[in-house]
């Protein structure tokens, strides 16, 4: 197995109380990326972010997974929104600011 930092999704489940079936099922949602070696599942450390993300929702939230998958979406399309706002202030700046 090429190391790419990998956690074995077992140790991440019981580490944050979690069924590993919920992990296998946002891996199913392409919620998150899963490396299968094996018939043993594995997380790449840099997305342990994204899944302790997840995790709250989940736990705290008491979100399910098709309710992550629409926070997920709103999200992502905020950050597109916001980064089109950004570039279109930018524009208007430049065309404030021209002589």
């Amino acid at each position: 197995m090429e190391n790419k930092n990998l956690i074995p999704a077992l140790v991440i489940c019981r580490e944050h109380n979690v069924e590993i079936n919920f992990v296998k099922l946002l891996h199913e949602n392409e919620l998150l990326v899963l490396v299968k070696e094996n018939e043993e599942y594995f997380l790449e450390e840099e997305q342990l972010p994204h899944f302790e993300h997840l995790i709250r929702l989940h736990v705290e939230l008491e979100v399910n997974v098709p309710g992550i998958e629409v926070i997920e979406n709103l999200l992502e399309q905020h950050e597109l929104d916001h980064a089109r706002i950004v570039a279109l202030k930018n524009r208007l700046s430049f065309f404030e600011n021209e002589d």
